[in-house]
Protein backbone atom coordinates (compact mmCIF):
# COMPACT_ATOMS: atom_id res chain seq x y z
CA UNK A 1 0.00 0.00 0.00
CA UNK A 2 1.24 3.43 -1.10
CA UNK A 3 0.52 6.36 1.48
CA UNK A 4 -1.84 8.74 0.51
CA UNK A 5 0.33 11.64 -1.90
CA UNK A 6 3.13 9.78 -2.15
CA UNK A 7 4.49 8.41 -5.57
CA UNK A 8 5.37 4.76 -6.06
CA UNK A 9 8.17 3.45 -7.38
CA UNK A 10 6.25 1.61 -10.00
CA UNK A 11 4.63 5.19 -11.49
CA UNK A 12 5.60 5.23 -15.05
CA UNK A 13 4.71 8.22 -17.63
CA UNK A 14 4.12 6.85 -20.81
CA UNK A 15 5.52 3.30 -22.26
CA UNK A 16 8.79 2.95 -22.64
CA UNK A 17 10.00 -0.42 -24.94
CA UNK A 18 12.94 -1.90 -22.88
CA UNK A 19 14.16 -2.96 -26.28
CA UNK A 20 15.13 0.74 -27.89
CA UNK A 21 17.39 3.34 -27.41
CA UNK A 22 16.21 6.03 -24.79
CA UNK A 23 13.88 9.31 -26.31
CA UNK A 24 16.38 12.21 -26.99
CA UNK A 25 15.24 15.83 -25.63
CA UNK A 26 13.16 17.33 -27.99
CA UNK A 27 14.46 20.64 -29.29
CA UNK A 28 10.72 21.35 -28.74
CA UNK A 29 10.97 21.22 -25.08
CA UNK A 30 9.20 23.84 -22.75
CA UNK A 31 12.33 26.73 -21.75
CA UNK A 32 11.80 27.24 -18.05
CA UNK A 33 14.30 29.72 -17.95
CA UNK A 34 17.46 28.26 -16.11
CA UNK A 35 20.72 28.44 -18.01
CA UNK A 36 23.63 26.63 -17.43
CA UNK A 37 26.85 29.29 -15.76
CA UNK A 38 29.37 29.52 -17.95
CA UNK A 39 32.76 30.02 -15.63
CA UNK A 40 35.28 30.24 -18.43
CA UNK A 41 36.37 33.96 -18.45
CA UNK A 42 35.79 36.31 -20.81
CA UNK A 43 38.66 36.53 -23.64
CA UNK A 44 38.65 38.92 -26.75
CA UNK A 45 39.55 36.52 -28.96
CA UNK A 46 40.87 39.24 -31.58
CA UNK A 47 43.17 40.54 -29.10
CA UNK A 48 43.51 38.20 -26.09
CA UNK A 49 46.74 36.55 -27.56
CA UNK A 50 48.29 39.46 -28.55
CA UNK A 51 51.17 40.67 -26.31
CA UNK A 52 55.01 40.33 -26.21
CA UNK A 53 57.54 39.49 -23.62
CA UNK A 54 60.13 42.16 -23.01
CA UNK A 55 63.43 40.45 -24.04
CA UNK A 56 66.75 41.16 -21.65
CA UNK A 57 69.91 41.70 -23.63
CA UNK A 58 73.07 40.19 -21.80
CA UNK A 59 76.71 40.50 -23.05
CA UNK A 60 79.02 38.07 -21.43
CA UNK A 61 82.25 39.57 -20.64
CA UNK A 62 85.14 37.50 -20.09
CA UNK A 63 88.72 38.44 -18.76
CA UNK A 64 90.68 36.96 -21.50
CA UNK A 65 94.80 37.50 -19.53
CA UNK A 66 97.31 35.02 -19.55
CA UNK A 67 96.13 33.75 -16.08
CA UNK A 68 93.37 32.40 -17.23
CA UNK A 69 95.43 30.07 -19.04
CA UNK A 70 98.36 29.17 -17.27
CA UNK A 71 100.81 30.52 -14.08
CA UNK A 72 104.29 30.22 -13.69
CA UNK A 73 104.37 28.09 -16.75
CA UNK A 74 102.34 25.79 -15.30
CA UNK A 75 99.15 25.05 -18.36
CA UNK A 76 97.04 23.05 -16.33
CA UNK A 77 94.93 26.44 -15.07
CA UNK A 78 93.58 26.24 -18.38
CA UNK A 79 91.70 22.81 -17.63
CA UNK A 80 90.77 25.00 -14.53
CA UNK A 81 89.32 28.01 -15.18
CA UNK A 82 88.85 29.11 -19.27
CA UNK A 83 87.44 25.36 -20.67
CA UNK A 84 85.13 24.66 -17.41
CA UNK A 85 84.03 28.61 -18.30
CA UNK A 86 83.69 27.42 -22.02
CA UNK A 87 82.02 24.49 -21.04
CA UNK A 88 79.59 25.58 -19.39
CA UNK A 89 78.92 28.62 -21.38
CA UNK A 90 78.65 27.17 -24.65
CA UNK A 91 77.91 23.29 -24.51
CA UNK A 92 74.96 22.48 -26.64
CA UNK A 93 73.72 20.33 -23.95
CA UNK A 94 73.25 22.00 -21.37
CA UNK A 95 75.18 25.32 -21.91
CA UNK A 96 73.58 28.37 -20.64
CA UNK A 97 73.99 30.55 -23.25
CA UNK A 98 72.18 27.37 -26.17
CA UNK A 99 69.86 26.86 -23.27
CA UNK A 100 68.81 30.69 -22.94
CA UNK A 101 69.55 31.66 -26.44
CA UNK A 102 65.33 31.88 -27.66
CA UNK A 103 64.73 34.15 -24.85
CA UNK A 104 67.46 36.12 -23.92
CA UNK A 105 70.09 38.40 -26.53
CA UNK A 106 73.16 37.40 -25.89
CA UNK A 107 76.35 39.19 -26.45
CA UNK A 108 80.05 38.36 -26.24
CA UNK A 109 83.61 40.23 -25.52
CA UNK A 110 86.46 39.04 -24.58
CA UNK A 111 88.98 41.53 -23.21
CA UNK A 112 92.89 41.45 -22.30
CA UNK A 113 96.03 43.81 -23.16
CA UNK A 114 98.42 42.22 -25.28
CA UNK A 115 101.62 43.00 -24.74
CA UNK A 116 102.60 43.16 -28.51
CA UNK A 117 104.49 46.40 -29.76
CA UNK A 118 101.44 48.58 -31.74
CA UNK A 119 98.66 45.82 -30.17
CA UNK A 120 95.87 48.07 -29.16
CA UNK A 121 94.04 47.92 -25.82
CA UNK A 122 91.86 46.59 -25.32
CA UNK A 123 92.25 44.32 -27.32
CA UNK A 124 89.16 42.86 -27.90
CA UNK A 125 87.18 39.49 -29.32
CA UNK A 126 83.55 40.19 -29.96
CA UNK A 127 79.82 39.01 -31.31
CA UNK A 128 77.08 41.74 -31.61
CA UNK A 129 74.22 41.06 -29.49
CA UNK A 130 71.15 39.56 -30.75
CA UNK A 131 68.80 36.01 -30.16
CA UNK A 132 69.79 32.54 -31.15
CA UNK A 133 73.22 33.43 -31.01
CA UNK A 134 74.84 30.78 -29.29
CA UNK A 135 76.88 29.17 -32.36
CA UNK A 136 78.20 32.46 -33.08
CA UNK A 137 79.21 32.94 -29.35
CA UNK A 138 80.81 29.48 -29.37
CA UNK A 139 83.06 29.98 -32.66
CA UNK A 140 84.16 33.54 -31.45
CA UNK A 141 85.06 31.64 -27.76
CA UNK A 142 86.98 29.15 -29.52
CA UNK A 143 88.80 31.43 -31.34
CA UNK A 144 89.58 33.63 -28.05
CA UNK A 145 91.12 30.19 -26.65
CA UNK A 146 94.15 29.89 -28.64
CA UNK A 147 96.99 31.24 -27.21
CA UNK A 148 100.17 31.56 -28.76
CA UNK A 149 103.39 29.15 -28.47
CA UNK A 150 105.77 31.48 -27.34
CA UNK A 151 106.25 33.85 -25.09
CA UNK A 152 103.29 36.30 -24.66
CA UNK A 153 102.03 38.39 -21.82
CA UNK A 154 98.30 39.48 -22.11
CA UNK A 155 96.62 41.80 -18.96
CA UNK A 156 93.16 42.84 -17.37
CA UNK A 157 92.34 46.27 -18.31
CA UNK A 158 88.85 45.63 -17.54
CA UNK A 159 87.91 49.72 -17.48
CA UNK A 160 88.54 50.08 -20.83
CA UNK A 161 87.01 47.27 -22.04
CA UNK A 162 83.96 47.61 -20.15
CA UNK A 163 82.83 50.99 -22.33
CA UNK A 164 83.22 49.06 -25.27
CA UNK A 165 80.47 46.19 -23.36
CA UNK A 166 78.63 48.69 -22.72
CA UNK A 167 77.89 50.16 -26.33
CA UNK A 168 77.17 46.46 -27.57
CA UNK A 169 74.64 45.81 -24.85
CA UNK A 170 72.95 49.99 -25.30
CA UNK A 171 71.69 49.11 -28.65
CA UNK A 172 68.44 50.21 -29.68
CA UNK A 173 66.52 47.39 -28.37
CA UNK A 174 63.79 47.25 -25.82
CA UNK A 175 64.77 45.27 -22.66
CA UNK A 176 66.75 45.11 -19.33
CA UNK A 177 70.46 45.27 -20.16
CA UNK A 178 73.24 43.68 -18.35
CA UNK A 179 76.81 42.67 -18.24
CA UNK A 180 77.90 39.49 -16.85
CA UNK A 181 81.59 40.21 -15.78
CA UNK A 182 83.87 37.16 -15.36
CA UNK A 183 87.47 37.76 -14.19
CA UNK A 184 90.28 35.99 -12.85
CA UNK A 185 92.73 39.23 -11.67
CA UNK A 186 92.93 42.23 -10.40
CA UNK A 187 92.71 44.94 -12.86
CA UNK A 188 95.65 46.83 -14.31
CA UNK A 189 95.47 49.64 -17.38
CA UNK A 190 95.85 50.13 -20.93
CA UNK A 191 98.54 53.06 -20.04
CA UNK A 192 100.16 51.12 -16.87
CA UNK A 193 99.82 47.20 -17.14
CA UNK A 194 101.72 47.32 -14.06
CA UNK A 195 101.54 47.02 -10.98
CA UNK A 196 98.13 46.10 -11.01
CA UNK A 197 96.67 49.66 -9.90
CA UNK A 198 93.31 50.01 -12.06
CA UNK A 199 90.82 49.35 -9.35
CA UNK A 200 89.62 52.83 -9.49
CA UNK A 201 88.83 53.26 -12.99
CA UNK A 202 87.33 49.45 -13.21
CA UNK A 203 84.68 50.96 -10.61
CA UNK A 204 83.90 53.90 -12.48
CA UNK A 205 83.34 52.45 -16.00
CA UNK A 206 80.73 49.97 -13.99
CA UNK A 207 79.45 52.55 -12.42
CA UNK A 208 79.02 54.94 -15.43
CA UNK A 209 77.42 51.39 -17.32
CA UNK A 210 74.59 51.24 -14.15
CA UNK A 211 74.32 55.18 -14.85
CA UNK A 212 73.46 54.17 -18.47
CA UNK A 213 70.52 52.04 -17.28
CA UNK A 214 73.05 48.68 -17.37
CA UNK A 215 73.48 46.18 -14.58
CA UNK A 216 76.60 44.56 -14.45
CA UNK A 217 76.64 40.75 -12.29
CA UNK A 218 80.49 39.83 -11.27
CA UNK A 219 81.91 36.48 -11.38
CA UNK A 220 85.44 35.76 -9.96
CA UNK A 221 86.97 32.26 -10.54
CA UNK A 222 91.24 31.36 -10.48
CA UNK A 223 93.42 33.75 -8.52
CA UNK A 224 91.44 36.66 -7.84
CA UNK A 225 89.86 34.86 -5.21
CA UNK A 226 92.98 33.16 -3.12
CA UNK A 227 94.57 36.50 -2.26
CA UNK A 228 93.65 40.19 -1.40
CA UNK A 229 96.93 42.22 -0.87
CA UNK A 230 100.31 41.10 -3.23
CA UNK A 231 101.32 40.41 -6.43
CA UNK A 232 101.29 44.29 -7.23
CA UNK A 233 97.85 45.38 -5.66
CA UNK A 234 97.04 46.78 -2.78
CA UNK A 235 94.34 47.84 -0.22
CA UNK A 236 90.55 46.69 -1.51
CA UNK A 237 92.21 43.87 -3.79
CA UNK A 238 90.93 40.26 -4.86
CA UNK A 239 87.45 39.44 -3.01
CA UNK A 240 87.53 42.68 -1.75
CA UNK A 241 87.73 44.23 -5.11
CA UNK A 242 85.34 41.76 -6.34
CA UNK A 243 82.75 43.21 -3.91
CA UNK A 244 83.80 46.76 -5.24
CA UNK A 245 82.81 45.95 -8.41
CA UNK A 246 79.52 43.79 -7.75
CA UNK A 247 78.32 47.63 -5.52
CA UNK A 248 79.33 49.50 -8.64
CA UNK A 249 77.11 46.75 -10.55
CA UNK A 250 73.71 47.67 -8.75
CA UNK A 251 74.24 51.08 -7.88
CA UNK A 252 75.05 50.82 -4.70
CA UNK A 253 77.57 52.84 -2.51
CA UNK A 254 81.24 51.62 -2.76
CA UNK A 255 84.40 52.06 -0.23
CA UNK A 256 87.35 54.25 -0.92
CA UNK A 257 90.89 52.12 -1.11
CA UNK A 258 92.87 54.56 0.94
CA UNK A 259 95.27 51.88 1.41
CA UNK A 260 99.08 54.19 1.50
CA UNK A 261 100.59 52.28 -0.92
CA UNK A 262 97.65 52.14 -3.12
CA UNK A 263 97.62 55.90 -2.88
CA UNK A 264 101.51 56.02 -3.57
CA UNK A 265 102.38 53.83 -6.25
CA UNK A 266 98.73 54.00 -8.56
CA UNK A 267 98.01 57.84 -7.90
CA UNK A 268 101.08 59.70 -10.09
CA UNK A 269 101.29 62.70 -12.62
CA UNK A 270 97.73 63.61 -14.08
CA UNK A 271 96.22 61.42 -11.05
CA UNK A 272 97.44 63.71 -8.68
CA UNK A 273 95.87 67.76 -8.24
CA UNK A 274 98.00 70.80 -7.70
CA UNK A 275 98.01 70.00 -4.40
CA UNK A 276 99.25 66.50 -4.65
CA UNK A 277 95.71 64.99 -3.45
CA UNK A 278 95.02 61.57 -5.25
CA UNK A 279 92.25 62.36 -8.04
CA UNK A 280 89.67 59.52 -7.84
CA UNK A 281 87.42 58.65 -11.07
CA UNK A 282 84.63 56.51 -9.34
CA UNK A 283 82.26 57.55 -6.72
CA UNK A 284 82.50 56.51 -3.45
CA UNK A 285 81.28 55.95 0.55
CA UNK A 286 84.08 57.47 2.91
CA UNK A 287 82.03 55.61 5.61
CA UNK A 288 82.63 52.24 5.10
CA UNK A 289 79.38 51.40 7.26
CA UNK A 290 77.49 52.52 3.96
CA UNK A 291 78.74 50.63 1.48
CA UNK A 292 76.57 48.08 -0.07
CA UNK A 293 76.60 44.61 0.12
CA UNK A 294 75.53 43.29 -3.44
CA UNK A 295 76.41 39.62 -4.33
CA UNK A 296 79.39 38.71 -6.19
CA UNK A 297 79.76 34.71 -7.11
CA UNK A 298 82.68 32.52 -7.33
CA UNK A 299 82.21 28.97 -8.26
CA UNK A 300 84.50 26.57 -8.84
CA UNK A 301 84.69 23.67 -11.58
CA UNK A 302 82.25 23.33 -14.19
CA UNK A 303 79.25 22.08 -12.88
CA UNK A 304 79.53 24.97 -9.94
CA UNK A 305 80.07 27.97 -12.79
CA UNK A 306 77.37 26.27 -14.69
CA UNK A 307 74.91 26.42 -12.20
CA UNK A 308 76.23 30.09 -10.79
CA UNK A 309 75.68 31.49 -14.53
CA UNK A 310 72.37 29.77 -15.18
CA UNK A 311 71.06 30.87 -11.55
CA UNK A 312 72.16 34.83 -12.75
CA UNK A 313 71.12 34.69 -15.90
CA UNK A 314 67.60 32.82 -15.19
CA UNK A 315 67.09 35.80 -12.83
CA UNK A 316 67.39 38.58 -15.78
CA UNK A 317 64.69 36.44 -18.06
CA UNK A 318 61.77 39.35 -17.56
CA UNK A 319 58.73 38.54 -15.95
CA UNK A 320 56.91 41.82 -18.05
CA UNK A 321 55.23 41.82 -20.88
CA UNK A 322 53.32 44.80 -23.13
CA UNK A 323 50.12 44.20 -24.62
CA UNK A 324 49.48 46.04 -28.07
CA UNK A 325 46.26 47.41 -27.16
CA UNK A 326 45.65 49.57 -24.15
CA UNK A 327 43.19 48.49 -21.34
CA UNK A 328 40.65 51.00 -19.84
CA UNK A 329 41.31 52.56 -16.73
CA UNK A 330 40.01 51.19 -13.73
CA UNK A 331 39.20 47.26 -15.55
CA UNK A 332 42.79 46.34 -14.69
CA UNK A 333 41.37 43.59 -12.65
CA UNK A 334 39.04 42.24 -15.54
CA UNK A 335 42.29 40.36 -16.62
CA UNK A 336 43.42 37.32 -16.49
CA UNK A 337 47.23 35.71 -16.49
CA UNK A 338 47.95 31.94 -16.74
CA UNK A 339 51.33 29.98 -16.03
CA UNK A 340 50.77 26.70 -17.75
CA UNK A 341 46.84 27.01 -16.91
CA UNK A 342 46.73 28.05 -13.07
CA UNK A 343 45.79 31.57 -12.53
CA UNK A 344 47.47 34.25 -10.63
CA UNK A 345 45.35 36.60 -8.79
CA UNK A 346 45.53 40.32 -10.04
CA UNK A 347 47.09 42.81 -7.27
CA UNK A 348 48.93 39.65 -5.29
CA UNK A 349 52.45 40.06 -4.04
CA UNK A 350 52.95 36.51 -5.88
CA UNK A 351 50.27 37.58 -8.86
CA UNK A 352 50.28 40.35 -11.33
CA UNK A 353 50.13 43.95 -12.02
CA UNK A 354 49.32 46.38 -15.13
CA UNK A 355 50.43 49.67 -14.97
CA UNK A 356 49.94 52.18 -17.72
CA UNK A 357 47.35 49.92 -19.22
CA UNK A 358 49.79 47.75 -21.07
CA UNK A 359 52.59 46.60 -19.10
CA UNK A 360 51.59 43.42 -17.43
CA UNK A 361 54.37 42.80 -14.68
CA UNK A 362 54.59 39.26 -12.42
CA UNK A 363 55.56 39.52 -8.95
CA UNK A 364 56.98 37.31 -6.08
CA UNK A 365 56.71 33.78 -6.51
CA UNK A 366 55.13 33.79 -9.51
CA UNK A 367 57.72 36.05 -11.58
CA UNK A 368 60.07 33.50 -9.83
CA UNK A 369 58.17 30.67 -11.56
CA UNK A 370 57.97 32.12 -15.18
CA UNK A 371 62.04 32.18 -14.87
CA UNK A 372 62.28 28.72 -13.87
CA UNK A 373 60.08 26.19 -15.24
CA UNK A 374 57.09 27.92 -17.15
CA UNK A 375 56.03 26.24 -20.83
CA UNK A 376 52.82 28.82 -21.39
CA UNK A 377 51.74 32.03 -20.85
CA UNK A 378 48.35 33.43 -21.86
CA UNK A 379 47.50 36.97 -21.14
CA UNK A 380 43.62 37.99 -21.75
CA UNK A 381 40.97 40.57 -21.00
CA UNK A 382 37.51 40.73 -22.12
CA UNK A 383 36.67 42.62 -25.48
CA UNK A 384 35.03 46.05 -23.39
CA UNK A 385 38.38 45.97 -21.32
CA UNK A 386 40.18 47.35 -24.37
CA UNK A 387 40.23 51.04 -25.71
CA UNK A 388 39.44 50.73 -29.28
Amino acid sequence: MVAPGAVSAQTTVGSLDPSQPPPTPSSTAPDFGVEQLDTTPARCNELGAQFEKIVPNVVVLVDRSKSMFEANGDTSVRAQLWDPLADALTNPGDGVIPQLQSEVRFGFVAYNRDDQPQAACPNLQTVPIGIDNGAAITTAYTAAGLVPDNYYKWDTPTAESVPVTAQLVAFPQSGPKYILLVTDGNPDRCSEPDPQCGQDDAIAAVQAAYAAGITTYVVGIGEVLASNDENGCWGRCGPLHLQDLANAGLGLPVVRNTDPNYLNNCFNGARRGANGQQLYVASYADDPGLAGSAPFFAPTGRAALRDTISSILSGVRSCSFTLTQQVRAGKEDTGNVLLDGAALVYGDPNGWLLANGTDVQLQGTACTQLQNDVENVEIFFPCEAYIR
